[in-house]
Order: structure tokens, then sequence, then C-alpha cells
């Protein structure tokens, strides 16, 4: 025996037959708990004696209390009892190792019984608050970070080995180039993703030269997705008047750095004089997710 050795009193009830067995009972314990102390409940000489049989289930008051109530069995299961809550719950306590350990502060009561027990969480006082089953608790530490736009998520999007399992539902940016230079599709919010684009060719686009245009694809910081080389001359093609597409990439999901990185398309070569390379971009940035 470990801790303290709380006094324990067992009482045996009947209950009504039902549609329980016909030598249902429960058993009841009141202990006295202190914090940082753990205590155990050993019924070894009650199964030996035959007072307590296959233990099912166990109703667990921690109402007058102000911090959680932890049982550990002798089957390794766990439960807690939130401050001013009562729980019962299933559990399976071997005929071997009916003993229980017990942490908490404060008056305690546990019932055990030996029919099948639903799970179920409530509260007894206003500091808790139950829903669908669920203790809805606070924690000042995590509400601080919400308050000062601390706290920031992202989806866990890789197996084992980096083997992608989701992608990201990028939204559409669209816009249009015509001047050598970068242009700043999506600005970090910390970081960009990318999830496709398709790039395209006006069909009156030319320059004032024959020229080789490149056109890249990728992030400020994390370096260049893909890279497009297209030849535009000083007159548009006769008899085209659709756009041409130049460049597409599909079930992307690239993440750049975590040091705000930006969403970027950059035209080098020669500038337009007509037309433009237009670009739709399917991406987010992650503090948005």
């Amino acid at each position: 025996m470990s801790g303290t050795s709380p006094q324990v009193q067992i009482n045996k009830h009947g209950t009504p037959n039902g549609s329980q067995p016909s030598n249902s009972k429960t058993y009841s314990f009141s202990v006295s708990l202190t914090t940082g102390v753990t205590s155990q409940i050993d019924l070894r000489s009650q199964q030996f004696a035959n007072i307590i049989g296959d233990v099912q289930g166990v109703f667990l008051d921690n109402s007058v209390n102000a911090t959680p109530f932890v049982v550990t069995f002798g089957s390794g299961q766990k439960i807690v009892v939130p401050p001013n809550g009562q729980a019962i719950m299933p559990i399976y306590v071997p005929f071997s190792t009916p003993v229980f350990s017990l942490v908490g502060n404060g008056n305690v009561t546990m019932t055990l019984v030996n029919f099948p027990s639903p799970a179920a969480v409530w509260g007894t006082s206003t500091g808790i608050v139950i829903t669908n089953g669920l203790a809805q608790v606070q924690d000042p530490a995590l509400e601080a970070l919400i308050s000062n736009n601390s706290l920031s998520a992202s989806t866990a999007l890789y197996g084992s080995g980096d083997t992608l399992l989701h992608a990201r539902a990028g939204v559409a940016h669209y816009g249009s180039i015509t001047a050598v230079g970068t242009v700043t599709v999506l600005a970090g919010n910390p970081n960009c993703y990318l999830t496709g684009y398709r790039l395209t060719l006006d069909a009156n686009a030319t320059c004032a030269a024959l020229s080789e245009l490149t056109i890249t694809t990728g992030f400020l910081n994390a370096g260049i997705v893909d890279e497009t080389v297209i030849q535009v001359g000083t007159a548009a093609p006769a008899g085209t008047s659709d756009a041409v597409l130049i460049g597409q990439m599909d079930n992307l999901n690239l993440v750049g750095t975590s040091t705000g990185d930006s969403l970027q398309i950059t035209l080098a070569g020669a500038a337009l004089t007509a037309g433009s390379i237009r670009y739709t971009l399917f991406a987010g940035t992650t503090g948005l997710q």
C-alpha cells in the first residue's frame, strides 16, 4: 500500500432485478484524498471472501471538489473525473487484481457495480459544462495565445516516409503579367502553400522583337516550383483567337518556408507589347487554413 491508507467503508446494497442479474449489487467507497498523494484501495480480501463479484462498472463522485479525480485500475484503465463532476463508466477489473490507485483532493465516492454500465460524464455546478458527454474546460494559457493572435495551426498532411495523405484546398488567385519583373500573387501569413496553377498566353501577344520569355512560378524563399519557356514574335499568329495554354500543374501540396514566404510569378527575357500572360494560382496561406 503506497501513500496514505484511506478509511474505506464497504456497503453492500441489493438492486432491483428488472433486466439485471438476480445477484446484482453495488459496493460504495468513501475516500478522503490529499493533493500530491496517491492512495490505494485493495479489495482482494473482499474478493476472496466472495463479497465482490465481477465488477463491470463504476460511479465516481467528485462533485464537491475543485480538482480532478483520477482513478487507475489494476487493468491499466485510467479515468479522470473533472472538477465538480460525476461520471459512470464501464470498467474491467480482473478477479486477481481488484486494486485501484486514486489521486485527487477532498472527499470522493466510488460505487462499483457488477452489471454493464454506460459511459457518461456530467457536471454538478456552474464550474463545469458538459456538451455531448464532453467536459468543457478553460485553459488560460491557450486563451492568452488566441487573444494575442499568437496561435497558428497547419494541417498534418504526411504519413510515414513523408507520404502525402491529403491535399490542401487552394483558393483561385487570378492575374496577368506583361512587364519583365516579379509579381507577388500572395503574401506570406506566415507562409504560403500552392496546390496547382495554370498559365495562358493571349492570342494577340507580341514582343518588340522575337524573344524568348521565361516564366517562373514559386516562393520568395523556398525557390522555384516550375519554369516555363516560350517564344513570342512581333506579330500574333494569323487565324488564332483563343489563348494558348503554356503551363499547368495540378495536385500539388507545396509549402513555403516558415519565415513569411510569399508566392510569386516572374517574367524574364522581354516585355510584351500586346496581350499578356495570364495566371491562375490555387493557393492559400497557412494562417488561414
